[in-house]
């Protein structure tokens, strides 16, 4: 076929044909595309199934193909000394199997995910597998922020580890409700709600003086 480039269409590059004048593209290269937007469209813009299928114009089989075919390119790491935030996001219902669990360690400074993993449940075995990796990339953990999952803590010896402040604020919350009846709910709850804007010497004073006044009262 004698054939010459000729522009892009929707990012698809285009050819022309000098025999017959017609336009036309890769096969190939135009699903290649397309399962790409599906994928940014399904996990970025956080569209359903059934909106992708409208939006692109294929039913949901197709679709479901498309990303079920996509290969997410190689994660590219810089090593560097990090304060790391690990979590787990929990998917399905909260029962013996019938949910699971994504484990994500992130730069919060740069707003990186570094590594993750998919597990039945959160372990201590699944945390240092995670932390293995990441020095095995090259990273230096500085420290780690966490909620109240212990084998977190244990995962990470040897590294400083603190609560998560909304976790803190949730634990506070628990016990407080969001609506304290009594004035020692009400000042506890208003200081578990400061606790962002509050450096670690001023909040003990605040803490010591409430817990003083509460006693004496």
């Amino acid at each position: 076929m004698n054939s010459i480039k000729y522009g892009q269409a929707r990012g698809v590059q285009t050819y022309l044909c000098l025999n017959c004048s017609k336009r036309f593209s890769s096969v190939r290269r135009k699903r290649k595309v397309l399962t790409e937007n599906l994928w940014k469209s399904y996990v970025f813009g956080k569209q359903t199934i059934k909106q992708l299928s409208v939006e692109f114009s294929h039913n949901k089989r197709q679709v479901r193909e498309y990303l079920n075919s996509y290969t997410a390119p190689a994660k590219i790491h810089n090593p560097r000394h990090i304060n790391l935030v690990v979590d787990a996001t929990y998917f399905g219902e909260r029962k013996e199997g019938k949910s699971w669990c994504a484990i994500v360690a992130r730069d919060p400074r740069k707003h990186e995910d570094l590594v993750w993993s998919f597990e039945d449940t959160e372990t201590t075995y699944a945390y240092a597998l995670i932390r293995d990796e990441l020095e095995r990339l090259g990273y230096a953990i500085i420290s780690v922020t966490a909620d109240g999952f212990s084998g977190i803590k244990s995962a990470f010896y040897g590294i400083p580890y603190q609560m998560c402040q909304v976790h803190m604020e949730r634990l506070v919350i628990y016990g407080t409700t969001r609506n304290p009846q009594t004035e020692a709910g009400q000042v506890l709850l208003a200081l578990a709600r400061s606790i962002h804007k509050k450096t670690v010497i001023c909040f003990i004073l605040v803490l010591k003086t409430i817990l003083k006044n509460t006693m004496i009262s």
